[in-house]
């Protein structure tokens, strides 16, 4: 199974994953859950985890799925470019894809986490981020998220994942 990524214009994600589900190809967007507080209701809702960017599972090698773009997607409204490294590999590398198989789950959705601190060491006890630990870079007890630093797209991105800490110590 090979994983390509799109880069589109913002707001025209769904409309491009859902011409692309149409085909033979698996197209999906990752995203986190939230926390918002509207009218001292708090609210879970999922937002995109990476903005402007459309995910691709396909049987088809790089070089067959460019030509896939070229003739049903590179014509629509939002369409920017197929990401890739050569003309040869995937647009994901095998650390990325796993990352997003390890975090996500069966609808693409990364589920809040729950943790305690003891001192100064964070320890997850539920959720994707347990046994991850060294990829927070900073955490809001009181808007419960926590700051990941990841490889993706080829550079260090930073993804706010939600995290609510149960206790401190």
């Amino acid at each position: 199974m090979y994983w390509h990524v799109l880069f589109v214009l913002g707001g025209h994600e769904e409309k491009i994953v859902n011409k692309i589900n149409e085909s033979d190809h698996e197209a999906f967007l990752p995203k986190v859950k939230k926390l918002f507080k509207r009218n001292s209701t708090i609210n879970k809702e999922d937002v995109l985890l990476f903005k402007n960017y459309v995910f691709v599972k396909s049987n088809e090698n790089t070089i067959n799925f460019q030509k896939y773009i070229q003739n049903e997607i590179q014509h629509m409204t939002g369409f920017i470019k197929l990401l890739k490294h050569d003309t040869h590999t995937e647009s994901l590398y095998p650390h990325e894809k796993e990352f997003l198989m390890k975090f996500t789950d069966e609808e693409n959705v990364i589920d809040e986490s729950q943790g305690l601190i003891n001192g100064d060491k964070i320890i997850i006890t539920q959720g994707p981020l347990m046994g991850f630990e060294s990829l927070i870079r900073k955490i809001d007890r009181h808007k419960r998220i926590a700051q990941l630093e990841i490889d993706m797209f080829g550079d260090k991105r930073t993804i706010t994942v939600g995290l609510e800490i149960i206790s401190k110590q």
